[in-house]
């Protein structure tokens, strides 16, 4: 089985200047398809090197330590394949990006910050359990990136078939 390789391209569209930034991204190259993933670092064109990444600006050690951190997590991901003996593809790669910066779901949080709070009542508490189950037993909103307006629409269309009064349905909204 085929596997991918991953670098860093700087300027890849050749626009950095001394006054222009350029964007830094991997290049994933499988079976003669690219795809570019970004980094979230600009720099200009004296502040990128080959050899040593970032340099020239106070900030290289950290943006530096973020692009190690970045490429390392897309290898980890192609050497599970490689040790699973799985093939590769560009779907499964972007699966994984999507999740893999997930640091703490919607949900998680949500139960995180009820559990910290010392100073809500039983009753409010109940309010908030009752919230949580709703949205496991949706199922569309788990994430942060998940709160769009068609998944909250979804959830009303949820809400609305699952209970008549639309009452109901405001407070759950509501919370």
């Amino acid at each position: 089985m085929k596997y991918p390789t991953a670098r860093f391209v700087f300027d890849r569209k050749h626009t950095a200047s001394k006054t222009t930034k350029g964007t830094v991204q991997i290049e994933i190259l499988f079976e003669r398809k690219r795809k570019w993933i970004s980094t979230g670092v600009r720099l200009y064109s004296d502040q990128w090197s080959e050899k040593n990444k970032v340099k020239n600006t106070v900030q290289s050690i950290d943006l530096n330590e973020r692009l190690d951190a970045q490429i390392q997590n897309i290898n980890e991901f192609i050497n599970s394949l490689i040790k699973n003996k799985e093939p590769f593809n560009f779907e499964k790669l972007e699966h994984f990006l999507k999740y893999s910066q997930q640091k703490e779901s919607f949900l998680d949080f949500i139960k995180r910050r009820v559990s910290e709070r010392t100073d809500l009542r039983k009753g409010t508490l109940n309010t908030h359990a009752t919230l949580i189950n709703s949205l496991e037993e949706f199922g569309r909103i788990v994430y942060f990136s998940d709160i769009t307006t068609a998944n909250i629409m979804y959830y009303d269309d949820f809400l609305h078939k699952k209970y008549n009064k639309q009452t109901t349905v405001h407070g759950y909204c509501r919370y």
